[in-house]
């Protein structure tokens, strides 16, 4: 498994495990689920891991809705709400996640260009600047992603520096852009202390102009407990990254 370079390797040691689980089981493919109401169905895909009707639902729910973002923010956070409670329970472990982040992943995509024209038809007027990174060690960035998607149709300019972001990096860029806030995001647990190494490290240098920090990991508490003390910068623990996206029209930082 560990030298297995298959982009799909994933999903398939997934669907070996469902098949090995509590014996030998035939593999048949209950499509009951597929009678159910449009956003029942996109919440079983993302719980389920199924990439198969995701376009197809996505593009009812759309259909069905006002605008293309209130199908992210109603019920494809709803399916990843559920994903994210099942993985703090230890109900689900994290290659499913992974399977149900690219779910997602390809239901925004379908999302995008129907976004970014609703959003051109819309007021041009910036209420603001945020840097948004995966912080360093981590690759997840799925839940950065959609945050900064749902921002950027309410109105934010987003400067999104990727995964795997060095500390000083993000302190440099939000100084180059002038931000507003910084986003952190990170789904493994070393990424806790490198949230909290970033205000840190932003204390430590000292610029003029304080920079609020927002930070969402799959756990609520040890983020914001770990920083407790080390930085005097405001800093903004938001709730889980599967949780963090509800209707808005502008950002919770102060939870």
């Amino acid at each position: 498994m560990l030298l297995n370079r298959r982009a799909d390797s994933t999903e398939r040691l997934v669907s070996f495990a469902e098949n090995v689980k509590g014996g030998a089981k035939e593999n048949i493919e209950d499509l009951a689920w597929r009678s159910l109401p449009v956003n029942e169905r996109l919440s079983h895909a993302l719980v389920r891991g199924i990439t198969q009707y995701i376009v197809e639902d996505t593009e009812a729910a759309r259909l069905e809705s006002v605008r293309p973002l209130h199908v992210i923010e109603g019920p494809l956070m709803a399916g990843m709400n559920v994903v994210g409670d099942l993985f703090g329970a230890g109900k689900m472990f994290l290659p499913q996640v992974v399977k149900s982040a690219r779910v997602m992943k390809q239901a925004v995509a379908h999302l995008l260009p129907f976004i970014e024209a609703d959003k051109q038809a819309g007021d041009a007027q910036s209420a603001g600047k945020i840097i948004m990174a995966t912080v360093k060690g981590d690759v997840h960035d799925i839940g950065k992603n959609i945050v900064g998607v749902v921002l950027g149709c309410n109105g934010y300019d987003i400067v999104d520096l990727g995964v795997m972001v060095p500390a000083q990096k993000i302190l440099d860029a939000a100084r180059e852009h002038k931000a507003d806030i910084i986003g952190l995001s990170g789904l493994i647990t070393p990424s806790l202390e490198e949230m909290a190494h970033v205000p840190s490290r932003a204390n430590a240098t000292s610029s003029t102009s304080p920079t609020p920090f927002a930070s969402s990991s799959p756990r609520r508490a040890p983020t914001s407990s770990r920083s407790t003390g080390r930085a005097t910068r405001r800093r903004c623990p938001t709730s889980p990254a599967s949780t963090c996206c509800a209707p808005t029209t502008s950002p919770s930082w102060s939870r």
